[in-house]
């Protein structure tokens, strides 16, 4: 069960021994968290970096020798989207393709970080990786006259932190954003990427409330350079932090991630950081799934986004109202990833839509398949089509037989 008595800060920490943290925050420089895209940056984020100056930043950091460019021959910048310690992200056009495009870049101190730079090549090189509805596009990267930057797709609707700041999410709107969340999630552990720094922060949301994972600066991959981290390391945001994360970085694997998505979702639905987190503040039927996602240990965690969502959908369905259900307008309008059609978000939801009865329905079609007395089938079907059109007849609902098939 998770320690409700948990009241870790919501810094974000790099290179920092726990246990040393205060007295080594004293002598290092704050430089927040990294901009978003039209939200706030997370207030309580710290990082630490190495700073050099700007003739010491070696140019075997950046693949193939990459040469200066002047954006400014194929970008033409309009507003600053977010701001932070470290740099900025900017709206701009780009006048080849003609398409909208966000311009990320760190400024000032932070480009002369090898710390920094470093996360800033992370992060274009785990996204680039990744092409998914549910994950913020790279287009390219390289190097500018003012710094390194990343030419990323441009996401207007807000963090979801700016969301979760107006209060408590309704509960088919959080479930929608934690399922897609999930699927993007699946996508980058099957890549061996692993976040480690999921936060509403993090979350971006379009105009039309699809929300993207984004922020891959502190991302594991499998080639990893684990130089960026030293043993024992602590890295990420407290608040989200797994207990494993917050002892060293090492011990830190996919079900992290799980751990840091599970309080992003308790954040949806209760208005409340995880800082303390209270399993009775959630709506009922999703107390005992969190606090599953929310374990201690590992082990007893969900093992996969994959099985994390079907459980959490699992939940919701079984006490959601049926005469009131999603429908299939709104599983139409869901993103449906085609490289895993059959674990897909809408179909996820298209299975909800359909109500209590389909699960009930499902589950008996599997008993009487495996039950040896089949000679009883055919009177118990007919018993059941006359409970279930009795029950469709009385809810207005429509027919959904053919979901047996």
């Amino acid at each position: 069960m998770p320690n409700s008595n948990d009241s870790l800060g919501g810094e974000t920490l790099d290179g920092e021994n726990s246990k040393n943290a205060a007295q080594q925050n004293q002598s290092e420089q704050s430089l927040g968290a990294d901009a978003t895209m039209g939200g706030d940056a997370d207030e309580n984020s710290l990082v630490d970096q190495s700073t050099l100056g700007a003739a010491d930043i070696d140019d075997d950091l950046f693949d193939d020798e990459l040469e200066l460019v002047d954006l400014s021959t194929r970008y033409t910048e309009e507003s600053v989207l977010g701001k932070g310690g470290m740099g900025e992200v900017i709206l701009a056009t780009d006048t080849r393709l003609e398409r909208k495009v966000a311009i990320k870049r760190i400024l000032g101190t932070a480009a002369n970080s090898i710390t920094a730079v470093q996360r800033f090549l992370t992060e274009a090189k785990s996204m680039a990786d990744l092409n998914h509805t549910n994950i913020v596009q790279i287009y390219d990267y390289g190097r500018a006259t003012d710094g390194p930057f990343l030419i990323m797709e441009c996401v207007q609707g807000g963090s979801l932190l700016e969301k979760c700041k107006e209060g408590p999410l309704e509960v088919d709107e959080a479930v929608n954003i934690f399922s897609q969340l999930c699927d993007g999630l699946a996508k980058a552990h099957a890549a061996g990427i692993i976040h480690r720094d999921i936060k509403p922060a993090n979350v971006l949301l379009t105009e039309d409330g699809i929300p993207k994972l984004t922020d891959f600066g502190l991302a594991k991959t499998k080639i990893a350079d684990t130089s960026m981290t030293m043993e024992g390391a602590v890295i990420g945001t407290l608040d989200f932090m797994p207990p494993e994360q917050r002892q060293a970085v090492e011990l830190i694997d996919h079900r992290s991630d799980l751990w840091s998505l599970a309080a992003t979702f308790y954040q949806m639905l209760t208005g409340k950081s995880p800082r303390v987190i209270n399993i009775a503040a959630l709506p009922p039927q999703f107390q005992s799934v969190v606090a599953k996602a929310l374990e201690e240990s590992k082990e007893n965690r969900f093992q996969s986004a994959r099985e994390m969502r079907a459980e959490i959908l699992q939940a919701y369905s079984g006490n959601m109202d049926t005469s009131h259900t999603l429908g299939e307008a709104r599983a139409a309008d869901l993103p449906v990833d085609s490289s895993d059609s059959d674990t897909t978000v809408a179909s996820d939801f298209q299975q909800i839509a359909s109500g209590k009865q389909v699960g009930i329905v499902r589950e008996f079609w599997d008993f009487l398949r495996h039950n040896k007395k089949w000679w009883l089938t055919p009177i118990i079907l007919s018993l059941l089509l006359i409970a279930l059109i009795a029950i469709t007849a009385g809810s207005g609902a429509a027919p959904f037989i053919y979901t047996l098939f």
